[in-house]
Parts: C-alpha cells; sequence; structure tokens
C-alpha cells in the first residue's frame, strides 16, 4: 500500500471516528447505525471485498436513512480499490451522482470518475475519453458560472469584457443561457445593447429567447423597450420575435399598443399577429380593449380575428358583451359570428343567457341561431330552460328547433316532456322521444307511456317504443307487454315484442311467453 493511499485511509478513519462519536437518538436508530459502524470498520481495515458487501447490504435495508448516500459513495470506493480500472467502479460513481446529486459527495463521485475513465480510455476503451472530456467541460462550467455571478455585481467593463468573452468561448447551449442570464443583471448601460445583438445574433434560437427575455426585465426601461422592439421588426426566427412580442405585452412603458396594433391587424404570419393580440390582451386598459375591437374586425386572418374576439372575452364582461354581440348580430362573418356567440356562452352568466337569446332574436342565419342554443347551454338556468323549451315547441324551422331539443336533453331533461306534448312538428316529437329514451327513471316511462296514449302516427309510436327500451329500468316490461298484446298497430305490437327480446331479462322472457299464450294468439 502506498504512503498517499495510507494518508487517504487515515483521513477516512478520522471522519468516520468522528461520526462514530454521535450517540443513537433511540433504540430504533441503533440498528441502522450499528450496520453503518461495522461497514465502516471493514473500510478502515482495507476488507475492501466485505465492505463493499457491507455497504451495499446498508443502503438495500435503510433507503432512506441519513447516511444512505454516504454508504453508496463508500460502496463504489470499495469496488474501486478491488478493480482500479473496472468499468464496474465508473458505472457505481455514476449511478451514484445521479442517484445522489445533492451529496456532499458528489464532487469526489465525479474526480474518481475521471481517474477510472482515463485508465480505461489508456487501456482501449476510447469511448471513455468522450465521456472525461465533458464531465471536465461540465466541471469548467460550472467554476466559470460562479466567477460570473460574483462579476455580475461589479457592473465595470471589464467584468463586461470577460463575461462577453466567455460568452464567445462557451460551446454549450446550457452554459451561452446562464451567461445571458448574468448578464442581464450586470449593472452596465452596455448590458442592453449586448443582449440584443445576442437576441439578433446566429445563436440557437433558445440563446436568443434568453436575450429578449433578458431585456424585457432589466432596470432600463426605456432601452429595453427599444430593443425589444427592434427584435421584433427584425428578421430573427419566428419563435424569437414571438418572445419579443410577448415580452412587450409584459411592459409599463413605450407606445405598446401602436407598435402590437399594427403587427395584429397586417403582418404576413398570422402566428406573430395572434402573438400580438394575446399580448395586447395582457394590457389590460381601454385603450387595449379599443383596440382589440379593431383588430376583431379589420384584420386580414380569421384566426386573427377569432383571436382577438377570445381575448376581448377575457376583459371586462359589460364592455364584452357588448362588442361580441355586435359581432355576432352585425358581423358578414358565419364563423365569426358564431365565435362570438360561443365566447359569450363561456361567460356562463345570467346576463350572457340574456344576451345570446337577444342574439337569437336579432339573427336570421340559421347557423347563427344554432350556435345560440348550443352556447346557452353553458349557463344552465331558469331562463335557459325556458327558452330552450320555447324554441323547441314554437320554432318553424325544424332543424332549429331539434338542436334545442338535443341541448335541452343535456340541461334540464325533465322539461323535455312538456315539448313532447306539445311540440307542432312529428320531426322534433320524434327527436323528443329518442332524447327521452336516454333517461331513467318512472318520468321517462310516464311521459313516452302518455305519449304513446295519445299519438296516432304509427313511425313516432314505433320510435316511443324502442325509446322504451333505453331506458334501462324494470318498470318498462309491463308497459312493452300491454302495448304488445293490446295496441291496435301490428307494426308497433312487433316493435314491443322486439324490444322485450332485446332487454332479455328473466321478467322481459316471462312477458313473451305470455304473449305467446292462447288467448293472445286469437287477436
Amino acid at each position: 500500500m502506498t504512503k498517499a493511499n495510507t494518508r487517504h485511509i487515515k483521513g477516512f478513519t478520522v471522519i468516520c471516528l468522528l461520526l462514530a462519536t454521535v450517540a443513537p437518538a433511540n433504540a430504533q436508530e441503533s440498528a441502522p447505525n450499528d450496520a453503518y459502524q461495522r461497514a465502516n470498520n471493514l473500510l478502515l481495515d482495507e476488507n475492501w471485498s466485505a465492505a463493499e458487501k457491507a455497504f451495499s447490504d446498508f443502503v438495500d435495508a435503510n433507503p432512506r436513512h441519513d447516511r444512505t448516500d454516504d454508504a453508496s459513495f463508500w460502496r463504489c470506493y470499495a469496488l474501486e480499490k478491488q478493480r482500479p480500472a473496472g468499468e464496474e467502479a465508473f458505472k457505481c460513481y455514476q449511478a451514484f451522482s445521479d442517484d445522489y446529486s445533492r451529496s456532499s459527495y458528489v464532487t469526489d463521485a465525479r474526480a474518481n470518475m475521471i481517474r477510472i475513465g482515463q485508465r480505461l480510455a489508456n487501456s482501449g476503451n476510447p469511448e471513455y475519453e468522450a465521456l472525461i472530456k465533458g464531465m471536465r467541460q461540465t466541471d469548467d462550467e460550472e467554476v466559470a458560472l460562479a466567477a460570473l455571478y460574483a462579476l455580475s455585481n461589479v457592473g465595470d467593463q471589464d467584468a463586461m469584457t470577460a463575461i462577453m468573452g466567455l460568452y464567445d468561448r462557451a460551446e454549450s447551449e446550457h452554459l451561452k443561457k446562464k451567461i445571458v442570464y448574468v448578464l442581464g443583471d450586470v449593472d452596465n448601460p452596455r448590458v442592453v445593447g449586448q443582449l440584443a445583438a445576442i437576441a439578433k445574433s446566429n445563436a440557437s434560437i433558445e440563446v436568443r429567447k434568453s436575450a429578449v427575455y433578458a431585456i424585457s426585465d432589466h432596470d432600463d426601461e426605456s432601452a429595453a423597450y427599444e430593443a425589444i422592439v427592434a427584435v421584433v421588426k427584425s428578421e430573427a426566427p419566428m419563435e424569437v420575435r414571438k418572445a419579443a412580442v410577448y415580452s412587450l405585452g409584459d411592459m409599463e412603458s413605450g407606445d405598446l399598443i401602436g407598435v402590437l396594433g399594427p403587427i395584429a391587424r397586417s403582418d404576413a404570419s398570422p402566428e406573430l399577429a395572434k402573438a400580438a393580440v394575446y399580448a395586447i390582451g395582457e394590457i389590460e386598459t381601454a385603450a387595449a380593449a379599443n383596440e382589440l375591437e379593431s383588430i376583431m374586425t379589420s384584420a386580414k386572418s380569421i384566426e386573427v380575428r377569432k383571436a382577438a374576439l377570445y381575448a376581448i372575452s377575457d376583459m371586462d364582461e359589460t364592455a364584452a358583451l357588448a362588442s361580441l354581440r355586435k359581432v355576432a348580430v352585425s358581423s358578414t362573418d358565419p364563423e365569426m359570428q358564431k365565435a362570438a356567440v360561443y365566447a359569450i356562452g363561456d361567460l356562463e352568466t345570467a346576463e350572457a343567457a340574456k344576451v345570446i337569446q337577444e342574439i337569437f332574436a336579432a339573427t336570421s342565419s340559421k347557423e347563427v341561431k344554432k350556435a345560440a342554443i348550443y352556447a346557452i347551454e353553458d349557463v344552465n338556468d331558469a331562463a335557459a330552460t325556458a327558452f330552450l323549451v320555447d324554441v323547441a315547441i314554437n320554432n318553424p324551422d325544424d332543424e332549429v328547433a331539434k338542436a334545442a331539443v338535443y341541448t335541452l336533453g343535456d340541461v334540464d331533461p325533465a322539461a323535455m316532456a312538456k315539448v313532447l306534448r306539445s311540440a307542432r312538428s312529428p320531426e322534433v316529437r320524434k327527436a323528443v322521444v329518442y332524447q327521452m329514451g336516454d333517461l331513467e327513471g318512472p318520468d321517462a316511462i310516464d311521459a313516452i307511456t302518455e305519449f304513446l296514449k295519445t299519438e296516432t302516427d304509427p313511425d313516432l309510436r314505433k320510435a316511443a317504443v324502442h325509446a322504451l327500451g333505453d331506458v334501462e329500468s324494470g318498470a318498462i316490461i309491463p308497459v312493452l307487454e300491454d302495448i304488445a298484446k293490446n295496441d291496435a298497430s301490428v307494426t308497433v305490437r312487433r316493435a314491443a315484442v322486439h324490444v322485450l327480446g332485446d332487454v332479455g331479462t328473466d321478467e322481459a322472457q316471462k312477458a313473451l311467453l305470455r304473449i305467446l299464450e292462447p288467448a293472445n294468439q286469437n287477436r
């Protein structure tokens, strides 16, 4: 054993003896501490194989103990001592560094990995050369960043020169982003200009976006505003320009609307134009609301106009309702009209429901009327139910009336019984019957049974029988049996038999047997 190794082990001895003097807090802690001490003693005796196993057993038995990371490191160390140039020890340290990244032993583990990796590379394993280079580069970067953080508080020209020099030499995107972050905190009038140059350079997209964000956070608001606007108007990639646009929305000075408005209305890229719309929406002033209303009617792209519409709906409810109502009633673009109606429904207030009903009455467009019906479902109150019932019963357009029936099935299914009794159109009543088949309980059965007693249209009555089969209740069996035995229409009676067969329960089978009895066959 060399003198260097002897000194190293003696150092370990001191550390381990100090740890061993800490008495366990209670009996429950004693067993793990004793196990750790036994493993530690084996390490001090240089019994590497036994120490490796003892530390491994400790880790397996005590995965959450305070000394688990210590034991994991010393297990790797004992393994290395047995095979100094072994890949197993390298991988052991590597796993330790990943699993216990906050351990005080990580630096030692990385140093040992570099030493072992160098031996492996020299012995014919060239892949370890790249690993070692990467580890050394990471270590160098960490040291460099620590120096940068210290320099950032100086702010003089030498600090700026040193920081930019490191940026120019840096190879990894990760390090460049860190340098940009530090640069943003430097108190120097040249900082914004340097960051703007990075944002418009040929660096990676992520580094350039980091520069944009660092500019927007800078204390010199006037210089930051001018720099961000310059990036927006530059030939930088779309992602960088979008980052600049969003940053403008977070600023509190400069002619923000004057810059963002024209981009939203006229930029050739709908993606950038929508970003400008969302940035205006973050400003939350009356001027911003007016600008969004202008964009909503004048932007080139329908997607941008819709984005403005949705941004308005997130603003003050009273102003939003007025703007959205105007679009829903007056716009010549059906897509914008429907989008406005749905945006109103998303407000989910009684006032929104009232405006939706006004739009329904004012528009002549069938599609907008249907959009109003679907949108009012989000409000879901008594006024919405009354509106839907009225449309289902009285609207002369079957398609619109059926839309009200389908929505009513989600809003207030119990109200469909009234529609079933009063709707003028056979098509609407059929839609109600099918909707009621999705209901549960006696109300659906009573409503459909009552309908069968009064309805004369065979097709509607047949549809009602099939709807009964969807109710999923044993109470439908006697109703279906009575229809199969006594209904005046053979078509309806046959439908009842088919439904009983589909139900397939014991009670349904008994009903089918009773239908086959002679008394019923002589009808």
